[in-house]
């Protein structure tokens, strides 16, 4: 199960979309509304958004691969 960590680029904003969103449901979920999660998820985690912190020099992301998938990330500000 060969496994890499690596820099995320603007071709991996679907995957750092997919992982964003199902880790902040996991985690919040329980805590906030339906509606209050989907405003949130469609703001925070939407490709435009994503897109311009990936290419923006505040954050720096890094995607950890397991079997050339995505299994999780970090977001270093």
């Amino acid at each position: 199960m060969p496994t890499t960590i690596r820099q995320a680029t603007e071709n991996d904003i679907d995957a750092l979309a997919a992982i964003s969103r199902a880790t902040y449901i996991e985690t919040f979920a329980a805590h906030y509304s339906t509606q209050t999660m989907t405003q949130y998820l469609e703001s925070a985690f939407a490709r435009s958004t994503l897109a311009s912190e990936v290419a923006g020099r505040e954050s720096e992301f890094w995607l950890l691969e397991v079997d050339g998938e995505c299994g999780g990330y970090l977001r270093v500000n």
